[in-house]
Protein backbone atom coordinates (compact mmCIF):
# COMPACT_ATOMS: atom_id res chain seq x y z
CA UNK A 1 0.00 0.00 0.00
CA UNK A 2 1.35 3.45 -0.81
CA UNK A 3 0.61 4.79 2.67
CA UNK A 4 2.54 1.90 4.20
CA UNK A 5 5.47 2.64 1.90
CA UNK A 6 5.46 6.30 2.94
CA UNK A 7 5.48 5.37 6.62
CA UNK A 8 8.23 2.80 6.13
CA UNK A 9 10.43 5.29 4.26
CA UNK A 10 9.86 7.89 6.98
CA UNK A 11 10.74 5.37 9.68
CA UNK A 12 13.90 4.21 7.92
CA UNK A 13 15.05 7.79 7.34
CA UNK A 14 14.80 8.32 11.09
CA UNK A 15 17.04 5.31 11.75
CA UNK A 16 17.69 5.12 15.47
CA UNK A 17 16.64 8.70 16.18
CA UNK A 18 13.21 9.07 17.78
CA UNK A 19 11.06 11.54 15.88
CA UNK A 20 7.72 12.99 16.85
CA UNK A 21 4.76 11.50 15.03
CA UNK A 22 3.45 14.97 14.23
CA UNK A 23 6.33 15.26 11.74
CA UNK A 24 5.02 12.19 9.93
CA UNK A 25 1.41 13.37 10.00
CA UNK A 26 2.31 16.81 8.66
CA UNK A 27 4.65 15.52 5.98
CA UNK A 28 2.40 12.80 4.64
CA UNK A 29 0.07 13.11 1.69
CA UNK A 30 -2.33 10.75 3.47
CA UNK A 31 -4.80 11.58 6.23
CA UNK A 32 -3.84 11.28 9.86
CA UNK A 33 -6.32 8.43 10.50
CA UNK A 34 -4.84 6.50 7.56
CA UNK A 35 -1.30 6.95 8.89
CA UNK A 36 -2.47 5.98 12.39
CA UNK A 37 -3.92 2.75 11.01
CA UNK A 38 -0.56 1.90 9.38
CA UNK A 39 1.32 2.71 12.57
CA UNK A 40 -1.09 0.61 14.64
CA UNK A 41 -0.61 -2.36 12.33
CA UNK A 42 3.19 -2.00 12.52
CA UNK A 43 3.04 -1.70 16.32
CA UNK A 44 0.68 -4.69 16.63
CA UNK A 45 3.10 -6.78 14.55
CA UNK A 46 6.06 -5.74 16.71
CA UNK A 47 7.88 -3.69 14.06
CA UNK A 48 7.72 -0.36 15.92
CA UNK A 49 7.13 0.97 19.42
CA UNK A 50 5.21 4.18 19.99
CA UNK A 51 6.07 5.99 23.23
CA UNK A 52 5.19 9.22 24.93
CA UNK A 53 8.03 11.66 25.37
CA UNK A 54 9.15 11.87 29.01
CA UNK A 55 9.66 15.62 28.56
CA UNK A 56 6.23 16.38 27.10
CA UNK A 57 3.39 13.88 27.43
CA UNK A 58 1.61 15.44 24.45
CA UNK A 59 4.40 14.26 22.16
CA UNK A 60 4.55 10.67 20.93
CA UNK A 61 7.64 9.25 19.29
CA UNK A 62 8.16 6.10 17.29
CA UNK A 63 11.11 3.71 17.54
CA UNK A 64 12.15 0.88 15.25
CA UNK A 65 12.40 -2.56 16.78
CA UNK A 66 15.09 -5.11 15.92
CA UNK A 67 12.34 -7.09 14.18
CA UNK A 68 11.80 -4.32 11.61
CA UNK A 69 15.53 -3.81 11.10
CA UNK A 70 16.00 -7.55 10.51
CA UNK A 71 13.07 -7.66 8.07
CA UNK A 72 14.49 -4.75 6.07
CA UNK A 73 17.95 -6.38 5.93
CA UNK A 74 16.37 -9.66 4.83
CA UNK A 75 14.38 -7.88 2.11
CA UNK A 76 17.48 -6.03 0.86
CA UNK A 77 19.42 -9.30 0.71
CA UNK A 78 16.58 -10.85 -1.30
CA UNK A 79 16.63 -7.91 -3.72
CA UNK A 80 20.42 -8.16 -4.10
CA UNK A 81 20.21 -11.89 -4.83
CA UNK A 82 17.48 -11.31 -7.36
CA UNK A 83 19.45 -8.51 -9.04
CA UNK A 84 22.45 -10.82 -9.40
CA UNK A 85 20.17 -13.47 -10.87
CA UNK A 86 18.85 -10.97 -13.41
CA UNK A 87 22.37 -10.04 -14.51
CA UNK A 88 23.18 -13.62 -15.49
CA UNK A 89 22.88 -14.28 -19.23
CA UNK A 90 19.75 -16.12 -20.29
CA UNK A 91 20.33 -19.22 -22.40
CA UNK A 92 18.94 -18.96 -25.93
CA UNK A 93 16.81 -22.09 -25.53
CA UNK A 94 15.45 -21.24 -22.04
CA UNK A 95 11.75 -20.58 -21.68
CA UNK A 96 10.75 -17.20 -20.16
CA UNK A 97 8.36 -18.92 -17.73
CA UNK A 98 11.34 -20.71 -16.19
CA UNK A 99 12.76 -17.39 -14.99
CA UNK A 100 9.43 -15.97 -13.90
CA UNK A 101 8.98 -18.83 -11.41
CA UNK A 102 12.28 -18.09 -9.64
Amino acid sequence: MPQGSDVLVWLLQSRTRARPLKDLYRGSRFSEPTIRAVLKALADDGFIVIERSPDDLRVRTVHLTPKLVAAVHEYLALLRDYAVHLQQPIAANAEPAQYAAD
